[in-house]
């Protein structure tokens, strides 16, 4: 070949290079998010950010395969993987890292279910890097801005579509504060209880607010039935919520939103008092019980700053012989705690405000036979999810206790309230979208001042009746 050949050949190939490596930084943008294709399906939220941030790993890639840029690209891909995770769970990213070190308590029923994907995503990783790094070419300087165009054009494409309500995890954002307890005289009558009063507050763990109001009033109708209103006055209501259970228990324990990790002697001093914390100073003793063990979200450390005289969790009942539930947090099933320890707490002289955090509704959840208002297996169901019917079933179960117990109580049960934490984190899209994005229902009973009798009615609470 001559010099002119070979300069010609050397031309007509620069030519086509620019072509090639468009499709490559392109590639790159399509490949490094199609193991997250499914999170899509899923909802869990745009992931605009990532698609940009891989979009210049495409054009950095292309210019030089400098070894820094793959590790660049693992930092980028590991944080989307942790992220997407994060807000499935309604953590911030940097409060899911945060948890990591929670991981061992962690005891999926299905293991290989529950970290499969992870895997797979890794394994996906593997791939994409030997891909991206196998094929790189060269990039010119001209193509950078009309591939940031490109990459523009997509990434707005992507937020419109993967912003749906339902993912969104960070609650009412600049809303003014709302909670339970603020619309309700449940802190004034605790603080202000009579002899042997007892008041009872419970966190319920992902209790939503339905979108349907048949379905709201079918889980809460063992509130509604008749031993329980001829005995107490019955307010419904939603409040705010932003954030994973500690922010929702801090929501109504200090009227304030609140991360469990900003909570120390040093900052508790700069705050005001938390409702157990003025209780006690008001002589009324306060409990926390929660059926899991009092490490996980260092419980154990930040129940006693915020007021509480004692504390109970799994690890202090176990000679009790109580039942467990499974689930991701393997602990004592709620309802055989409410009748067992609960109920002796809210017996016996002096005042005492219960607080009890329940456990056995986490997701995912795991099927148990309390409740069932709703058809889980039928083709025309209120509620198409399997698990979140399930879900539904138990909640309306839980209540039905709940119900039961504080009938049968004597006088002293002075109120009650019930509030869910936050939303359920269900992986499924047309689950989400079942609830409201941004509240949570709340039921708070007050003990009528003409009293009935109690005892014997309990057992007809249970059904609603």
């Amino acid at each position: 070949m001559t010099l002119v050949e070979t300069q010609k050949a050397a031309a007509q190939a620069d030519n086509r290079r620019p072509i090639g490596n468009f499709a490559y930084i392109l590639a790159c943008l399509v490949i490094c998010n199609l193991p997250f294709v499914g999170f899509y399906i899923i909802g869990t939220g745009s992931r605009a950010n990532y698609l940009a941030l891989y979009a210049l790993m495409g054009i950095l890639l292309a210019r030089k395969a400098k070894p820094g840029y793959v590790v660049l690209f693992w930092l980028i891909f590991l944080s989307d993987i942790v992220s997407t995770a994060a807000r499935i769970f309604s953590f911030s990213l940097l409060e899911f890292t945060a948890a990591f070190r929670f991981i061992p308590m962690l005891t999926p029923t299905d293991g290989l279910a529950f970290y499969a994907p992870f895997a797979l995503l890794f394994v996906a990783g593997i791939a994409v890097t030997w891909g991206i790094y196998r094929y790189r070419p060269a990039t010119p300087d001209k193509l950078t801005m009309p591939f940031a165009l490109v990459t523009l054009v997509a990434v707005g494409a992507e937020h419109f579509v993967a912003s749906v309500p339902a993912a969104n995890i960070y609650g009412p954002g600049d809303a003014p504060f709302q909670s339970a307890m603020m619309q309700t005289d449940f802190e004034a009558r605790t603080l202000a209880l009579p002899e042997n009063g007892k008041t009872l507050l419970i966190v319920a763990e992902s209790y939503g607010d339905y979108l349907d109001p048949a379905i709201r009033q079918a889980i809460s109708a063992p509130l509604m039935s008749a031993p329980v209103t001829a005995q107490f006055d019955v307010q419904e209501g939603t409040s705010r919520f932003a954030g994973h259970t500690p922010q929702g228990e801090l929501r109504e324990l200090c009227g304030r939103y609140l991360d469990y990790e900003d909570i120390d002697a040093a900052a508790k001093a700069d705050m005001p008092s938390c409702l157990p914390e003025q209780a006690s100073e008001a002589g009324v003793e306060t409990v926390g019980i929660h059926g899991f063990s009092g490490w996980m979200f260092d419980r154990t450390e930040w129940y006693p700053l915020v007021g509480f005289d004692r504390m109970v969790f799994a690890e202090d009942l176990q000679n009790q012989q109580l039942k467990e539930c499974k689930g991701i947090l393997v602990g004592l099933c709620d309802i055989p705690l409410l009748e067992t320890r609960i109920a002796e707490e809210l017996q016996g002289e002096g005042r005492k405000m219960v607080y009890f955090l329940t456990l056995t509704s986490h997701l995912p959840f795991v099927a148990h036979e309390y409740g069932e208002p709703f058809d889980c297996e039928g083709e025309d169901r209120a509620i198409a999810d399997f698990q979140a019917c399930q879900q539904a079933n138990y909640l309306n179960g839980l209540m039905g206790r709940v119900a039961a117990l504080i009938a049968s109580t004597g006088p002293e049960l002075d109120s009650v309230l019930i509030v869910g934490d936050h939303r359920p984190p269900f992986i499924k899209r047309d689950a989400k979208e079942m609830f409201r994005v941004d509240t949570v229902p709340y039921f708070y009973l007050t003990r009528k001042r003409n009293d009935v009798a109690h005892g014997d009615v309990a057992e007809n609470v249970e059904s609603g009746v």
